[in-house]
């Protein structure tokens, strides 16, 4: 029963929960009800052809439509005695049976209900004055936080790249093509040497800026080995600089011409294309631009062809060349080809350690010196020429080894576990049982058959198949459900792989660039980030025997 006793006071959300649910209800019945009366609308003006009704209207004067026929139609029953239809004839047009002394008394009760509310909106005004306020907040929320939006924008769009003070080297860079230089009349520049030592940043910017004090309306060429990775190291920050020099740049992603850069000072406007240079094939891209100048970032990455067939390209009067790259092989064509007959070519040549780059903290330059070992060392950080010639590994050591008394306790219940493949037919096939606990590697068990073994020669079949092989990694993965995991293949392997799919194990396919495998897993050796299982004797024997293949060093040094 409803009483005293069973009313209790709403909390501030039950009441704003009821307040948004009454809103939503009455907004949508407002919908309901506008929705209704468009369609009643178009209904009744709609024209209709009927053959009781169509030649009276006419007749009349009116409109053949529906809403006229309705009304003739209400017309004809109030004629024949239709009480209910004379009423709702008589109240749409607005008669009345009421007295004039009713309409009257109507129109004070009127009068006087309108000044108490008056009274009461004069006495209540505080209270209305925070009602309204109440009812804006939200409009007023949307406003602040527009404001508060369109600064941050402002602020983004403000963006300035914090230049460091510039060294020796950087500063050379900028100034080698000026009519004051004793250089300026070199055919180009090349920049080499250690990673971050700031050579993609005084390179680029004085490119653009050499190119727009020079020519106006000319076509220039800048390349990385991907357009992805020239976007990611140089035109990123190349932006920004120019925005903070003055320069007023456009940025063309597709259209008739992609990948161009438009940039615009002092009523000057040149247009900088831009190219991958991965393969032989890329060299394609470059056929038929005319170019006054060439910006190479990486050009050690890029195949020889590409190069040539860019700088072929430079055949506007003053154009120069720019290269910017981290050292190789002593024998790679860049070197062999270009720094070495610099002089012949009439090059700059600057080379930069990471001392160069005023910017970098003494502890930021150790942590880039920890992050390589061996022969990348040398080329990365002290950035030489450096030939890799003879053990790969030659950080691996007994610290990297570990025995099961000494893998941690609660390892296969933190870790995640993966299975890495090295599938081979003629030579071994290897699986590895890995764990990593966001730290360190731990190369735990291995599985290896090899066909020229003599445990294979005894074998029956010493030839496997990839069910045979796919059975063994069952039995090495084991076959319970939390023991499943993923397994990384190379991608070579392409009937392995679908052998191992069909099964339905998740398989991943393998990254196969050697080099950065090599430089990876050199490092993590060398900051003891990988463990092997001393029982897997197999990978211990080949991380101690693995060489660089110097033969064709060697025959090229003799062709020299």
């Amino acid at each position: 029963m409803a009483n005293n006793g069973n009313l209790r006071r709403l909390s501030p959300s039950e009441a704003r929960e009821y307040g948004r649910r009454g809103g939503k209800a009455s907004g949508e019945s407002r919908r309901r009800k506008a929705d209704f009366r468009k369609t009643l609308n178009a209904l009744l003006t709609a024209e209709i052809d009927n053959p009781e009704w169509t030649p009276l209207l006419e007749a009349l004067g009116l409109d053949s439509t529906l809403e006229s026929a309705v009304n003739a139609a209400i017309i004809r029953e109030a004629l024949a005695g239709d009480v209910k239809a004379y009423i709702a004839i008589r109240d749409t047009l607005g008669q009345t049976t009421k007295s004039e002394a009713d309409l009257e008394e109507q129109k004070i009760r009127t009068a006087a209900a309108r000044q108490r509310l008056d009274r009461m909106l004069r006495k209540n005004r505080k209270m209305m004055v925070f009602f309204r306020h109440l009812m804006m907040l939200p409009t007023r929320i949307g406003l602040i936080l527009q404001k508060k939006w369109r600064t941050q924008t402002m602020k983004r769009k403000r963006l300035i790249f914090k230049f460091q003070k510039f060294s020796r080297k950087q500063r050379q860079v900028f100034t080698w093509w000026a009519d004051s230089s004793p250089v300026k009349d070199a055919e180009g520049i090349i920049a080499d040497g250690a990673i971050r030592s700031g050579k993609t940043v005084s390179m680029s910017l004085s490119y653009i800026m050499w190119a727009m004090e020079r020519f106006d309306g000319e076509n220039f060429i800048m390349a990385g080995k991907t357009i992805s990775s020239f976007k990611r190291n140089v035109l990123q920050n190349l932006k920004l600089m120019l925005t903070s020099r003055g320069y007023k740049w456009i940025y063309h992603i597709s259209g008739d011409l992609p990948n161009m850069l438009e940039v615009t000072r002092k009523g000057k406007t040149n247009y900088f294309f831009i190219f991958g240079g991965k393969d032989e094939g890329s060299q394609d891209l470059v056929q038929g631009i005319t170019a006054a100048g060439a910006f190479f970032d990486e050009v050690a990455l890029m195949p020889e062809s590409f190069v040539n067939q860019a700088t072929g390209r430079l055949s506007v009067e003053g154009s120069k060349m720019w290269f910017n790259c981290n050292p190789a092989g002593p024998v790679h064509w860049f070197k062999v080809n270009w720094i070495d007959k610099r002089r012949d070519k009439k090059l700059l040549y600057l080379h930069f350690t990471m001392d160069d780059n005023l910017s970098l903290s003494e502890k930021t330059k150790a942590r880039y010196r920890s992050m390589y070992a061996g022969v990348f060392y040398l080329r990365y950080i002290k950035g030489l020429w450096k030939a890799a010639e003879g053990l790969i590994y030659t950080m691996f050591t007994d610290d990297n080894l570990y025995t099961d008394d000494q893998r941690p306790v609660a390892l296969k219940s933190t870790a995640v576990r993966s299975i890495a493949v090295d599938y081979g037919t003629t030579n071994p096939c290897v699986f590895l049982d890995i764990w990593d606990d966001g730290q360190i590697l731990w190369v735990d068990r291995e599985y290896r058959w090899d066909s020229r073994s003599e445990e294979a020669r005894r074998s029956p079949n010493p030839q496997r198949t990839d069910s045979q092989y796919a059975d063994d990694m069952a039995e090495f993965m084991g076959n319970r459900p939390e023991e499943q995991c993923e397994i990384i293949v190379d991608p070579s392997a392409a009937s392995f792989i679908a052998e191992l799919q069909g099964r339905g194990y998740y398989v991943k396919p393998a990254d196969n660039e050697v080099i950065d495998g090599i430089r990876i897993v050199s490092t993590l050796l060398a900051k003891r980030s990988i463990r092997i299982n001393r029982k897997c004797r197999g990978l211990t024997g080949e991380m101690q025997s693995y060489v660089w293949m110097i033969r064709r060093q060697n025959a090229e040094r003799k062709n020299r």
